[in-house]
């Protein structure tokens, strides 16, 4: 049996085992399987609560501390289950299970994405916007995916901060406590970029002290002109096209197939400073290369994606 995710347990109130993966009389099964410790002066080899998947869900990959997100005075646990293919398959997703002297196997809140390896890392974020609810982290290959805890916890995320253009980027992420002292937890970030035969390591660490304005209206302050990847990519029919402007101005999105005809216009207009994304769907269009082209008049670059049904 393959234990992973194993949490901090001189820190916690119950320690988390996962077993994305075990063996039953002999035969190696995929379906994962989470283990959850209850502490206490006589802990034992026992656990209190088992959560396993169904089908083959490899749940108990991720597995970290939530905080408190529902505010309720118990620690909640985050389970992460995957979709660890290289291109996109079945939903990944992440669930939150409520501590409790009553807590059981069945999740309380379920953020499904068809997004690969969604739920690849998660951590706790502490109070990012100081509402008394913790928040939490999860990322999949490429970005990072912010939630606000909350008594009715919303799935959709609040802010996306794109980490890395590159298959298997982002590596861990972590709370980094306050490191500027300015009354927010920090967060650290590891990536790695593939350059040919190479493989860089990159540590960014990013302060909490995050706008909450801009944070619920999707933008945070940037620095450049840059157009992003595309994620997914191959996609099948749905994409998600991230890019940042330093100042507010005109900007145009066009996509164009390979014969350089124009087949949608999906930004065009003023646009404030800030991080920004914009989803394409293709599912009108055949399948194929195209490329996306953004323009500000100062600025301009394009990108290509697949559309592969």
């Amino acid at each position: 049996m393959a234990f992973v995710g194993i949490s901090n347990c001189s820190q916690a109130t119950s320690c988390p085992l996962g077993a994305p993966g075990y063996e039953i009389a002999g035969e190696t099964v995929n379906v994962g399987r989470v283990y959850i410790y209850f502490g206490n002066n006589t802990l034992d080899s026992n656990p209190d609560v088992i959560i396993t998947g169904s089908g083959n869900q490899r749940i108990g990959n991720t597995i970290t501390s939530a905080g408190d997100v529902n505010n309720d005075g118990f620690n909640d646990i985050i389970v992460g289950a995957p979709y660890m293919g290289s291109t996109v398959g079945p939903s990944s997703y992440v669930s939150i299970y409520y501590g409790g002297t009553d807590m059981d196997e069945n999740p309380d809140i379920i953020i499904e994405k068809d997004l690969l390896n969604f739920g690849k890392c998660a951590a706790n974020a502490g109070d990012i916007n100081h509402d008394d609810f913790d928040d939490i982290l999860v990322s999949d290959e490429n970005n990072i995916y912010f939630f606000f805890g909350g008594t009715e916890m919303d799935t959709e995320p609040d802010f996306t901060l794109h980490i890395s253009d590159y298959f298997d980027g982002i590596q861990s992420i972590s709370l980094a406590g306050d490191v500027n002292n300015d009354g927010y937890k920090d967060i650290l970030v590891s990536s790695i970029e593939h350059t040919g035969d190479t493989r860089i390591g990159n540590v960014y660490l990013y302060s909490g002290n995050l706008n909450t304005t801009e944070i619920k209206s999707g933008t945070t302050v940037a620095t450049q002109y840059a157009l992003y990847q595309n994620y997914p990519n191959p996609f099948n029919p749905t994409t998600t096209i991230y890019y940042e402007i330093p100042e507010s101005g005109y900007v145009t999105i066009t996509v164009y197939d390979l014969l350089g005809r124009e087949v949608k216009t999906l930004v065009n207009g003023k646009q404030s400073a800030g991080n920004h994304k914009i989803e394409f769907n293709a599912s009108d269009l055949a399948n194929g290369i195209y490329f996306y082209e953004m323009d500000t008049g100062e600025f301009s670059t394009v990108k290509k994606m697949i559309h592969a049904k």
